[in-house]
């Protein structure tokens, strides 16, 4: 990371903060690295949809290694989690099994970002409004929520 921000010249006043997400079970940061990262960066962690095509066993091992790394204070975003329906059909009940094993984890001071991707050439509105009926499950109505790869128009954000 350091030597990312380091790669460009950046005014300090410009540089206020961001967030490091990380949504792919292989490449979670270890605890020293979530130490080493600098102060103005926060952590948001997932597992991305397309995960879910993996073995029980496998998906049931990456829920757990993201149980453990929401435990971490410098975690303050949820995700990113949801549906992708760019990924075949055959696999999209299993990316709703996987976001009902995760979201009984969600805190409240967690921001939920959810991956809501449609089919191509498709406005998205079942990959929108299935997570959300999942949301009144498992999450409060005050709690911050950001959409992430949202195809959808304004008919699905005002369905929500």
């Amino acid at each position: 990371m350091k030597d990312m921000m380091d790669a460009v010249p950046v005014e300090e006043r410009w540089r206020t903060g961001g967030v490091s997400i990380y949504c792919d079970p292989e490449t979670y940061p270890t605890d020293q690295h979530l130490r080493d990262l600098p102060q103005y960066i926060s952590v948001g962690v997932g597992i991305h949809p397309r995960h879910a095509r993996y073995s029980v066993v496998r998906v049931n091992q990456a829920v757990e290694r993201f149980q453990n790394l929401l435990a971490n204070p410098r975690v303050v975003a949820f995700g990113e989690v949801g549906l992708d329906h760019s990924e075949p059909m055959k696999y999209w009940e299993y990316q709703v099994e996987m976001l009902e094993k995760m979201l009984p984890f969600l805190e409240d001071r967690h921001v939920l970002v959810i991956h809501c991707r449609g089919m191509e050439e498709d406005c998205g509105t079942e990959a929108f409004l299935l997570p959300l009926h999942f949301r009144k499950r498992y999450v409060r109505t005050h709690h911050s929520i950001h959409l992430h790869c949202f195809t959808g128009n304004r008919y699905s954000r005002i369905g929500g």
